[in-house]
């Protein structure tokens, strides 16, 4: 083979190989833009999950918590007339801003215990709406208006029946939110004799 042909084969085959090492470097090009772009991705959606849950804390912080705070048995301020006790429920926002478009319902039943079926549940059509400041209690006064008969108040002071108290009380929040508290307290036993409630072990939910 003569000298210019050696010459010839001698760069076609460096040419060759360089074209294997460009190729070689483009893919590695694509394959770094392509993982920066992927990290870049993540670092984003880490970022928003990040805000998201900072504003969900603060919503948290920030939000109206209603509750029933006390029950107890009360002589009613009102006109109650005739035999029958009244209950004072105890509402209190313990949230940092205020509780719009307030709503509650509460019931007296007296039931066996524990109970061994639904309790009625209040529709009301176009109730009156309020706003509990945060920090600040509001106080409802249902009464029962009948007379408890000997059996009943044996079988309450034996625990065999309660006195419940329960309702809703449903209201938005600071951001708009929907919220609904479920409260159901009970006297029975000793309790009774004080007009004391305390919570029963169901029937109390809260969003």
């Amino acid at each position: 083979m003569s000298k210019a042909a050696e010459d010839a084969a001698w760069w076609a085959a460096f040419q060759s190989k360089l074209g294997v090492l460009g190729f070689i470097g483009v893919v590695l090009s694509l394959f770094f833009t392509g993982w920066a772009a992927w990290a870049a991705a993540i670092a984003a959606k880490a970022a928003q999950e990040s805000i998201k849950v900072a504003s969900d804390t603060a919503k948290r912080q920030l939000r109206a918590y209603v509750s029933v705070s006390g029950v107890a048995r009360t002589k009613d301020p009102g006109a109650l007339e005739g035999p029958g006790f009244a209950v004072l429920v105890d509402v209190e926002n313990d949230g940092q801003t205020p509780a719009y478009d307030l709503y509650q319902w509460t019931m007296i039943e007296i039931r066996e215990f524990p109970l061994k079926g639904p309790l009625k549940i209040h529709c009301s059509v176009n109730p009156s709406l309020g706003t509990l400041p945060p920090h600040r209690k509001t106080m409802s006064f249902p009464s029962f208006k009948r007379a408890l008969t000997p059996l009943e108040e044996q079988a309450i002071l034996s625990e065999g029946k309660a006195i419940y108290v329960y309702g809703e009380i449903a209201y938005k929040d600071g951001f708009d939110r929907n919220r609904l508290t479920q409260f159901r307290f009970r006297c029975m036993g000793q309790g009774y004799s004080l007009g004391l409630f305390k919570a029963d072990g169901e029937g109390n939910s809260a969003t």
